[in-house]
Parts: C-alpha cells; sequence; structure tokens
C-alpha cells in the first residue's frame, strides 16, 4: 500500500512532512511537495510466514536447478 505524504512549509519557514492534509493547510502552511511512499501494514506474523514461504520456494528451485 501507499500513502500520501506532504511536506509542507510554515509561515516562519521552518519545513515539515505530514499525511495529514488538514495539518499540512492549517494555520496558512503551504504544500512544497506532495509525493507517494509504500507503506507495509502486515504484521509481524505475516511478514515471518512470507518470508518461511518465499525460503521454501527458493529451495525448491535450487532443488529443481541441480537435477
Amino acid at each position: 500500500m501507499r500513502k500520501v505524504f506532504y511536506k509542507v512549509r510554515t509561515n516562519n519557514g521552518t519545513e515539515f512532512q505530514t499525511t495529514d492534509y488538514s495539518v499540512a493547510v492549517a494555520n496558512g502552511n503551504k504544500i512544497v511537495e506532495t509525493f507517494l511512499e509504500t507503506v507495509d501494514e502486515r504484521t509481524p506474523e505475516e511478514k515471518a510466514k512470507a518470508r518461511e514461504h518465499a525460503r521454501k520456494v527458493r529451495e525448491k528451485i535450487l532443488q529443481r536447478k541441480r537435477g
């Protein structure tokens, strides 16, 4: 999944990043840049299961290559 991030410049010139549009435009702030970031929302258990599955697939591929 991807999440929208806003790079924001405040009235005093400082910059910060936020994912909240209402914060980005509050108090006269200006959005300088908008960009997407990949966000992995899987739980640690799901990540571990995916790693184990990938390991098994790689192992089978190597077995087939060896003959």
